[in-house]
């Protein structure tokens, strides 16, 4: 357990390499009154791996201390298999190089993901973003803008953390390069202030390749995304980005607590084969056929 710190719960320097941190809890560090230096695990260094440990309340320095972080220097590192959730900041914030984030499940804070700042894709995949977020996943700019590859994750907004503000369950401020694959992402709560996919400036982003995903909200207009800052049908963002032919858009389904589909699901085999073997809880994907979109894969036979 690594619990109680003052600072971070595990600082990995940039001159570290293959750290592993496993089937640990890591809670409660960083409050200490200050802003940053409070993350839970704050990664720097190069083939690190956190996996299948509970991360919770670390950071007392509200949107400044994190889940986990990585940092500028850090390349190659993979965080698989984790529980993280009320945590000041994001439940992940992921800045520099290559990394593979999956089969994770986030609870509400402040933010879900935050990418920002990286050289190179970021791969996230079979993910469960679940809870009240300001955004369930952010794309923003610190230095440079944020490079993410987004493949069957689910993102369910169940309400806005913060008092004003949009709280869509993915929010594009500025992204250099963003692919979107078989994606469920969905804005819940009756109040409608949120949506599924947000493009707060169509010329911050750079690179945009989106389809076969699942946009829905509770917006009464159906207007289930937003373009240059504008709410708009799914007709209006095929008409402006080109790109969606083939998503589906819908009112919100229902949702389990794990954040499986249990109404119709209009995303069952509706995905593209990217070549994955399995969804977040191990089942194995269809080897010939399109696999579900979303984090879940209805089980064969």
């Amino acid at each position: 357990m690594l619990a109680g710190s003052a600072r971070a719960g595990l600082f990995d320097s940039e001159f570290a390499s293959g750290t592993r941190l496993t089937d640990s809890t890591v809670v409660a560090n960083g409050i200490d009154g200050q802003r940053y230096g409070g993350d839970g695990v704050d990664l720097n260094g190069s083939n690190e791996t956190v996996r299948s440990s509970m991360i919770a309340g670390n950071g007392d320095g509200i949107g400044f201390e994190h889940g986990i972080y990585v940092g500028a220097t850090a390349a190659h590192y993979t965080i698989t298999g984790n529980q993280i959730g009320a945590n000041a900041g994001a439940d992940i914030k992921a800045t520099g190089g290559a990394g593979v984030i999956a089969y994770n499940t986030l609870t509400s804070g402040t933010w879900g993901m935050v990418f920002s700042d990286n050289s190179t894709l970021v791969t996230v995949e079979y993910n469960l973003v679940q809870g009240r977020f300001q955004h369930g996943i952010f794309l923003t700019t610190g230095t440079t803008a944020a490079r993410v590859r987004l493949l069957n994750n689910t993102v369910q907004q169940t309400g806005r953390l913060t008092s004003s503000g949009d709280a869509s369950a993915v929010f594009v401020a500025s992204a250099a390069q963003l692919v979107l694959r078989n994606n469920l992402l969905s804005y819940t709560n009756p109040d409608a202030l949120g949506s599924a996919l947000f493009v707060n400036s169509a010329s911050l982003l750079a690179s945009f390749d989106s389809q076969t995903n699942w946009f829905s909200s509770t917006d009464s207009l159906g207007r289930n995304l937003a373009w240059n800052g504008s709410r708009v049908t799914i007709a209006d963002w095929r008409r402006l980005s080109n790109h969606d032919v083939a998503s589906i858009d819908s009112a919100p389904p229902t949702f389990d607590a794990a954040g499986r589909v249990v109404s119709s699901n209009l995303g069952a085999g509706a995905g593209t084969m990217l070549g994955l073997s399995r969804d977040l809880v191990g089942t194995p994907l269809p080897a010939n056929a399109a696999p579900d979109i979303g984090a879940y894969q209805t089980p064969a036979g």
